[in-house]
């Protein structure tokens, strides 16, 4: 949602006028943590009798801005967003009445049913109420909603009515954990068009008003996060891995076998889908979960529910208060208390990294933002200025500590995604570390010093984490590579491809390795290569087919890696080379090719080819 591109400044009068107006005589929509289940229980029927009502919602502080919206009540309650949770077990006959108290016609759409088959469907019109009665005949996470109907057979899932959403989940046992919560998210817009403005929630609430978990070292954490908007989330965690147990659909989940279920740091949640995730914190501090997509974890989304134009760089505005005032959106805070690793204490090897600004770099005019590195012994500066930065290439069980010199007009941070660290070095100004030492913003001219062991090998990156959408799409990210010990790094045969936006406005596009256009990547006939796939886009979807230029017909490769995670001998399998990887995400492909002209087609804002010569 919203164009990457982001050239044009929203004038947003008809916003201002949604926030205002006549939302005072309209019901406050509280949010819904998804904690309680609704409807009752009676004679093995679970019935809940639901009314879409108009409301206003309050995404941000209780006393803040708010918005009018469309948004499901329990007959004889409070309007709420989501709407409520529905959660039984197994086998239980479920029985779901909408009432419409809105003007338009609506349309009930409930998983595990015949409702909303579009040969099928029934309006509901204005004051009109409808029933479905099914049975919960396979355990999984699912919605039931509602869309205004237009036309005959046009459903609108979008404008205005995004709010019309409850989760319905269906568990294997009558006890599920405590521990095993709901996160649904949801999305308002102004109206279709790309740079319409925009706030998103998690159960209602828009950082930094929504829910902060607090955990122990060792908890066990079992989340369902539930995607009700038409785009894709990867979801990142920072410092941990977790486990995806279970991918669904508006039909079906799959359960993975014990074995299969892959560790991740970021999860691409499908529009209408949901996953299953578990995770443990070992090491103690804050943390934070959320959306990688730029415009979805931006504090221009507090100004567009203002009604306020956002600056041209949040950062400057405010930075002593980063997390506060300049992220929003899809983003859940976590702390957590106890004792952590004890640090190792060995002989660190010791690296500069140093951000710059380069004026008018860009076609309009714009200056990039780069990074350079100073290596000690194993390498100085040269005076290049590449966009991405330079390939940091570490080794596991290594320490390193890296200065890191912000040469910027601006605050800015540097987040080591994926690797698995102390949290005052995880990179998030005045949000990373504790109590009474959290990490600062990186001023202009000033410096920060990140301690951290890689304790695994793979790939993964770094990048800003502050004000992205404008200092990712000028150029502050770059690809780090974790070596085991005594590995030498081959650039003959292992290849970093990083994928990212190149500048800002209309002229903004996406590159590989930052080349316009994209290099050509040479490999040796008949050699395994390993492709050390990197996505860190503003806000884009990379989907890509390797294929011999004189056939479409994709070729084959092995993935055996995701997010710097090793796939285990046994689950990898030869597939044929798609690609498609979210913001945030990194994946590993072994690939050997014989002689010949092959080509990458990619699909992100746009569509490039990239040459692949193989000799």
């Amino acid at each position: 949602m919203r164009d990457r591109r982001f050239g044009a400044t929203l004038v947003l009068v008809a916003l201002v006028a949604a926030c205002t107006g006549p939302n005072y005589r309209l019901a406050t929509a509280r949010a819904n943590d998804n904690r309680t289940s609704g409807g009752t229980l009676e004679n093995g029927i679970l019935a809940l009798r639901v009314v879409a009502t108009p409301a206003r919602w309050f995404p941000a502080a209780d006393s803040g801005p708010s918005l009018r919206i469309a948004a499901f009540a329990a007959e004889g309650g409070e309007p709420m967003v989501p709407g409520p949770l529905l959660r039984t077990s197994i086998g239980t006959r479920i029985r779901l009445t909408l009432r419409n108290a809105l003007t338009d016609t609506l349309v009930l759409c409930a998983p595990l049913s015949n409702a909303c088959v579009l040969r099928d469907t029934v309006p509901l019109n204005p004051g009109a109420s409808r029933t479905v009665d099914f049975v919960a005949d396979r355990a999984g996470a699912f919605f039931y909603r509602a869309m205004r109907l237009r036309g005959r057979h046009v459903l609108d899932e979008r404008v205005g009515n995004t709010q019309l959403v409850g989760a319905l989940v269906v568990d294997s046992t009558r006890s599920p954990s405590a521990a095993d919560r709901v996160l649904v998210i949801t999305s308002w817009s102004k109206d279709t068009t790309d740079d319409s403005p925009f706030v998103q929630g998690i159960n209602g609430k828009t950082w930094p008003h929504s829910e902060r978990f607090d955990l122990a070292v060792g908890d066990s954490v079992h989340w369902r996060v539930l995607n009700a908007t038409d785009t894709e989330h990867p979801m990142h965690l920072h410092g941990f891995y977790f486990r995806v147990d279970a991918r669904g659909d508006m039909e079906r989940d799959t359960v993975y076998a014990p074995d299969a279920r892959p560790m991740v740091v970021t999860e691409s949640v499908r529009q209408l889908g949901s996953a299953l995730i578990s995770w443990a914190p070992v090491r103690p501090g804050n943390w934070l979960f959320h959306c990688h997509k730029g415009f979805h974890m931006s504090g221009e989304q507090l100004y567009h529910l203002a009604g306020t134009k956002p600056p041209d760089s949040l950062v400057s505005h405010g930075a002593d208060d980063h997390p506060y005032t300049t992220m929003a959106g899809l983003i859940l805070g976590i702390s957590v208390r106890g004792e952590g690793a004890v640090p190792s204490v060995a002989p660190a090897r010791r690296m500069r990294l140093v951000t710059h600004e380069v004026a008018s770099f860009y076609q309009d005019r714009t200056p990039a933002f780069v990074f350079s590195l100073d290596d000690g012994a194993r390498g100085r500066d040269d005076g290049a200025r590449p966009i991405p930065g330079p390939l940091l290439t570490l080794v596991r069980g290594e320490p390193v500590e890296i200065s890191v010199v912000n040469g910027l007009h601006a605050p800015t941070t540097v987040h080591w995604h994926g690797i698995e660290l102390e949290s005052y070095y995880d990179g998030v100004g005045g949000w990373s570390g504790k109590a009474g030492a959290v990490a600062p913003m990186i001023a202009p001219g000033d410096s920060f010093v990140a301690r951290f062991t890689p304790p695994r090998s793979g790939t993964f990156m770094y990048h800003a984490h502050a004000d992205e959408i404008h200092q990712l799409a000028s150029g502050l990210y770059g690809a780090i590579v974790v070596l085991e010990p005594g590995a030498r790094w081959n650039p003959e045969t292992d290849h970093v491809l990083l994928f990212s936006q190149r500048g800002k406005g209309d002229s903004a596009i996406d590159v590989l390795n930052g080349g316009t256009p994209a290099d050509t990547i040479r490999l040796r006939a008949g050699v395994t290569h390993r492709l050390r796939i990197v996505n860190i886009t503003v806000q884009e979807e990379v989907l890509g087919q390797l294929h011999p230029s004189t056939d479409s017909t994709p070729v084959s490769w092995r993935v055996v890696a995701k997010d710097g995670m090793t796939i285990p001998p046994r689950r990898i399998a030869t597939t044929g080379a798609h690609l498609h990887i979210s913001p945030g995400e990194t994946l590993d492909a072994e690939v050997s090719l014989p002689r010949g002209d092959y080509t990458l087609d990619v699909q992100a804002y746009t569509k490039f080819p990239v040459a692949v010569r193989v000799r």
